[in-house]
């Protein structure tokens, strides 16, 4: 990838992998994500079904990720009151 940028690069890959113990073949979702000053570029990935673009299925599951944080946030205002 050569040398750290001087602005956030991300690059999104997908691709279909099925385990050993995996009933049928599954999607995976690749992110790389690098940051200016940061010698290692940052990756992730997401298993899922969903044959979407590999942008989409990691902005859906950054939502849900937010979505659930909210939810926990709610359960533990209403163990104060």
């Amino acid at each position: 990838m050569g040398w750290p940028p001087n602005e956030v690069r991300r690059s999104y890959t997908n691709f279909r992998c099925q385990s050993g113990s995996w009933a049928r073949p599954c999607w995976e979702v690749a992110k790389v994500e690098w940051h200016p000053g940061e010698l290692v570029p940052r990756v992730g990935f997401i298993v899922c079904n969903l044959s979407r673009p590999a942008e989409n299925i990691v902005a859906f599951y950054n939502q849900r990720g937010t979505c659930e944080q909210w939810i926990k946030e709610g359960k533990g205002a209403v163990k104060w009151t």
